[in-house]
């Protein structure tokens, strides 16, 4: 009886330990976390990876572009993005292949995304861009073959050939009322003012 109840307590107090561990990794993503720099100017933007996939981009400016290799080299462990405000562009092919990416969040006062920024990332659903965006680039969410509603501010005056390239669940693409530039029917973009299709 005494030796059923030791090993009752020695469970609970590693079901204990274990609970606290995991709540410290949670709060503080110390353990297994990557850090580094990808500001276009050097450190003006920077970037951490904990060990639950979370992405923080943080800092002031624009990001690097990085057009023949993507920001990180183990993008399959991303599962979610979030970019700080005072960050002002996604750079190009900067998030290219994090595949298992579920929630990306975007700040008021980003400019731009670049060219196949998110190309790739086909666990995507929804996208809600931010207000304030200007540009998006070439190829932006090329191949995101889950991405099913993508929702564009009316600031955005730039949008780049086959941005949505391959997303073969896209069956929403939303503007507001009064967009100046752009509009969508049928999961297609015109452009205004009888400018014909982004193709």
């Amino acid at each position: 009886m005494r030796k059923l109840s030791r090993i009752s307590v020695i469970l609970a107090c590693l079901a204990a330990i274990a609970l606290l561990v995991s709540f410290l990794l949670t709060e503080f993503g110390v353990l297994g976390s990557e850090s580094g720099v990808c500001g276009q100017n050097g450190d003006n933007v920077k970037w951490t990876l904990d060990w639950q996939g979370r992405l923080t981009f943080s800092g002031s400016g624009p990001m690097a572009d990085y057009a023949d290799a993507p920001l990180l080299k183990a993008a399959g462990k991303v599962r979610s993005v979030t970019v700080r405000p005072g960050v002002t562009s996604i750079g190009a092919g900067a998030l290219r292949g994090c595949g298992k990416m579920r929630a990306l969040s975007l700040p008021p006062g980003l400019e731009r995304i670049g060219a196949f920024a998110f190309e790739n990332c086909a666990a995507l659903c929804t996208v809600n861009l931010p207000a304030g965006l200007l540009t998006l680039e070439e190829g932006a969410f090329r191949g995101c073959a889950n991405l099913t509603v993508v929702r564009i501010p009316a600031s955005v005056t730039e949008i780049g050939a086959g941005v949505f390239e391959g997303c073969t669940a896209l069956n929403e693409i939303l503007f507001p009322e009064g967009s100046e530039y752009f509009s969508a029917e049928n999961g297609e973009i015109f452009r205004k003012n009888h400018q014909g299709s982004i193709e």
